[in-house]
């Protein structure tokens, strides 16, 4: 990754005021930023293993998640720092969106 992206307590502050109304403390929103932020360092260390076998030709959600799964043992085999991940969380964080919002700010 390229790119640093720094959150300052002003800014978490800020989001807890005018997002959630101050109904979440900007630690609230600090913790879930980190650990989202480490989700997204552990699937993309498996995008830039998972690169190198080429795109995943799935027939199903379940031939997909399948592959994923396959590639995350092998990620894991050769070393890459894929943490605890699990293919579900892979494909959620696709399916939604919250890999490619993540991969514009940091990369």
């Amino acid at each position: 990754m390229t790119r640093n992206f720094l959150l300052y307590n002003s800014d978490l502050l800020q989001c807890a005021a005018e997002v959630f109304a101050n109904k979440k403390t900007y630690q609230a929103l600090k913790g879930c930023y980190e650990r989202n932020f480490n989700v997204f360092r552990q699937i993309y260390a498996y995008q830039t293993f998972s690169e190198q076998l080429g795109p995943i030709e799935a027939r199903s959600d379940g031939d997909r998640i399948r592959e994923y799964e396959r590639r995350l043992q092998e990620a894991r085999k050769t070393g890459c720092d894929v943490g605890g991940i699990n293919a579900r969380t892979i494909d959620h964080w696709h399916r939604s969106g919250w890999y490619n919002l993540f991969y514009e700010r940091f990369v």
